[in-house]
């Protein structure tokens, strides 16, 4: 089947997806809350504003951001890197020497996190770093000639990915080993820069290499690399002028996008299947990736902020998830997906807005449960779930310019 006629195909399935949930499903579709996992909100230190996860692994152990200050005060804000452990205690995880401020971005399955270090308004450089189990932190360096280091994913196994580079030139993608040693990621020839942007538990990392275009516009390509950094073009995207690698599966799925080169708009997404065939997913969003290759999001005619949650096997058929009982909410996406095939997200109404957001888990077969929410808590999305079934999202407050304020919460399985 050729690229074109796939994405036909792919289209009038999920305008079939959208009509479905625009008639509902049977009440058997929807599970009872009250048999729902124990909703929890996570400690923070004292003079947190907000706070919010950013992976959890499989032992439960939920890594995050929290926000010190209060600008109703005056008090700036800062960000700062934290980790919960097993038993919901909380430790706020140290910057690099001569940095005041940090941010986690993820943890591996040994409970290594991973993230950024930086001193705000120096014009110093950010650093990548990695905090040990003990909460040691060690920088991982930039690739020679660069000043910044920006982590965007860590493996399972330890393996992490991002980019380096400096005010003056482009971004180089890299892959830092467990052990902190750097590889450099190619660009493809005729490109002259690159990102990575996901790595599965090999060490095969995914992302884009790219070359100015026309009238200011930046081409990109979608490439993986090797542990051992050789750049290969994903094939089959010819139709479109940029496309980029986000997502790999341990299995080798690979889940991405393609788009507008000069606006950054993005048309569609692609998924490589194991097999060399190219799917071509008229409107989906992939947001996750379980090792088996079922990957998790949302679809929504021409990528509109409205769109339905959505999930997609290895052999690139795709289903929408059942929509939820409760109060209106016509538009949802689901944001994860454990190895088990529990896919966790939210809905929301119109517009398109935190307080409407509403915390769900859809289970494998389909079925949902609207998670609980905590005491005094009217709105919660769910972000994460981990292989014990752990839960991470954020309940929604408002603060006193009405404006969002997330605090991180689990459901506890």
């Amino acid at each position: 089947m050729s690229m074109r006629t796939s994405r036909t195909a792919a289209l009038a399935t999920v305008v079939a997806m959208a009509a479905t949930l625009a008639a509902g499903v049977a009440p058997s579709a929807v599970a009872d809350t009250a048999a729902g996992p124990t909703p929890v909100l996570l400690p923070t230190p004292d003079g947190t504003y907000q706070s919010e996860p950013t992976g959890v692994n499989a032992d439960g152990v939920v890594v995050g951001d929290v926000t010190l200050g209060d600008p109703s005060t005056g008090q700036p804000l800062t960000h700062h890197a934290v980790r919960w452990g097993a038993d919901l205690t909380h430790a706020l995880l140290d910057p690099l020497p001569g940095d005041s401020e940090d941010r986690a971005i993820g943890i591996d399955s040994a409970g290594t996190a991973v993230g950024t270090s930086w001193a705000p308004g120096s014009g110093a450089p950010v650093h990548a770093v990695r905090w040990a189990p003990d909460g040691t932190a060690a920088a991982l360096a930039p690739l020679p000639g660069d000043q910044n280091a920006t982590p965007t994913a860590v493996g399972r196994t330890g393996t992490v990915v991002g980019y380096t580079g400096s005010a003056q030139g482009p971004d180089h993608a890299v892959s830092w080993a467990p052990d902190g040693t750097a590889t450099a990621l190619a660009p493809l020839p005729g490109d002259t820069g690159s990102r990575a942007l996901g790595v599965n538990s090999s060490g095969t990392a995914v992302g884009y290499s790219y070359h100015p275009g026309a009238n200011g516009t930046t081409e990109s390509r979608a490439v993986t690399w090797g542990p051992d950094g050789g750049a290969v073009a994903l094939a089959g995207t010819t139709p479109y002028p940029s496309t980029r690698a986000e997502l790999i599966s341990d299995n080798g799925a690979v889940f991405g996008t393609a788009g507008d080169a000069g606006t950054g708009a993005v048309y569609t997404s692609l998924t490589w299947n194991t097999d060399g065939s190219v799917s071509d997913f008229a409107g989906k969003e992939p947001k996750a990736v379980n090792s088996t290759g079922t990957a998790v999001g949302r679809w929504s005619l021409y990528m509109a902020p409205q769109g339905v949650a959505v999930r997609w096997r290895p052999n690139g058929s795709g289903e929408a998830l059942s929509p939820v009982a409760g109060p209106p909410a016509p538009n949802s996406i689901a944001t994860a997906i454990n190895d088990g095939g529990t896919v966790v997200g939210y809905f929301w109404g119109q517009p398109d807005a935190d307080e409407y957001r509403y915390a769900t888990r859809w289970n494998p077969d389909g079925t949902n449960t609207r998670l609980p929410r905590p005491q005094n808590v009217a709105n919660t999305a769910a972000l994460f779930i981990g292989n014990n079934g752990l839960v991470a999202g954020v309940a929604i407050g408002r603060d006193q310019a009405g404006g969002p304020r997330h605090t991180a919460m689990v459901w506890k399985p």
